[in-house]
């Protein structure tokens, strides 16, 4: 994605600097840098990664997982596995979270994973999440795999992680991590830039390889998101780095409407659509009305919850500026400048 030189992205520029410059501040005594070895071995008491597990019948009290007792958790055979994992500064109870176990469950019966690395994510230890985005992902892969190796009823077809900000890479090294099987499908919900980007990249980032489809929400590319695509198909929303009822400069909220997308997707009667588009410029300026359209694609793709899993290449929506988001199949396409 390539930005205009206008004042927008002047502005979107010095809101990632200033971001920098915001998470590099750390009181690093009490901050955690650890390795997989450290902490997830199978005999080792999980305390810095944990693994809470919801049905819709269990959604107000987690059932505990760890390399000993899966067997006595309440899974639900022949039933999609939902694996959710916050960002950083986040915890169980913490965006993607809070949004997407309650839209889930109001839809159908679960079975959901929430993923707690808090302990690794703290506030004011951002340079030292990134390191830990490893050895996370690679804790959260040897569990799926000893989940599937017990539970016969949990197919590794029907897991599906979905990763929010620093999360969404959390999720790629999940994906880049198992050997007994691979992940059918990962979702990035405006997959964190900061230290992921072409100068510092760790090599951590979240990539179309990571899984058989990999989908991608941006909402605040260029600042706390990731401006650049990231999967098979990736959708940005109102230009993909300012969102509508949100102050401009209040990064957080333009970060996490990416979440609030995706729940809204799951129980939807109108649906998000996206539009191929080739640029940010050819949205802005047409509604993106001369891109050619190949064999098999369509104008108008759904995404979120439902997308079309043979969906390639990069695609434009608008959404309202409150719930409901949602607006069909609409390019308005009015200038943020």
């Amino acid at each position: 994605m390539i930005f205009p030189l206008n004042r927008s992205s002047t502005l979107i520029c010095l809101c990632y600097l200033a971001a920098i410059v915001n998470l590099i501040k750390c009181d690093n005594s009490s901050c955690i840098v650890m390795t997989y070895n450290e902490f997830c071995l199978p005999k080792m008491e999980l305390k810095q990664v944990t693994f809470h597990f919801y049905t819709r019948e269990t959604a107000n009290k987690s059932f505990v997982i760890n390399f000993t007792n899966i067997e006595e958790a309440p899974f639900l055979p022949s039933t999609p596995l939902k694996v959710l994992i916050h960002g950083y500064t986040g915890w169980k109870d913490y965006s993607p979270n809070m949004e997407l176990r309650p839209a889930y469950f109001k839809k159908a019966n679960y079975n959901l994973l929430s993923i707690d690395w808090g302990p690794l994510a703290k506030e004011g230890c951002y340079i030292e999440a990134t390191h830990n985005v490893q050895p996370v992902g690679e804790c959260v892969a040897r569990m799926l795999e000893k989940i599937v190796e017990v539970r016969k009823d949990v197919a590794p077809q029907d897991v599906h992680v979905v990763g929010f900000s620093l999360g969404a890479h959390v999720a790629g090294y999940i994906g880049k991590s198992l050997t007994a099987f691979r992940i059918t499908r990962i979702t990035g919900l405006d997959p964190a830039l900061p230290l992921f980007d072409k100068i510092f990249n760790s090599g951590s980032s979240l990539g179309e390889g990571d899984a058989d489809f990999v989908d991608v929400i941006h909402t605040n590319a260029g600042m706390k998101g990731k401006s650049a695509d990231v999967g098979h198909v990736d959708f940005y929303a109102n230009g993909g780095s300012i969102q509508p009822g949100c102050a401009a400069t209040n990064t957080s909220c333009h970060h996490v409407r990416s979440v609030e997308i995706f729940a809204e997707s799951i129980n939807s009667d109108i649906g998000f659509y996206g539009f191929k588009c080739g640029s940010f410029i050819d949205y802005m300026t047409d509604c993106c009305v001369n891109v050619q359209i190949e064999p098999g694609e369509g104008k108008w793709v759904l995404l979120g919850e439902y997308v079309l899993r043979t969906s390639r290449g990069q695609y434009y929506f608008d959404t309202s500026d409150h719930p409901l988001l949602a607006k069909g199949k609409t390019c308005q396409a009015t200038s943020i400048l």
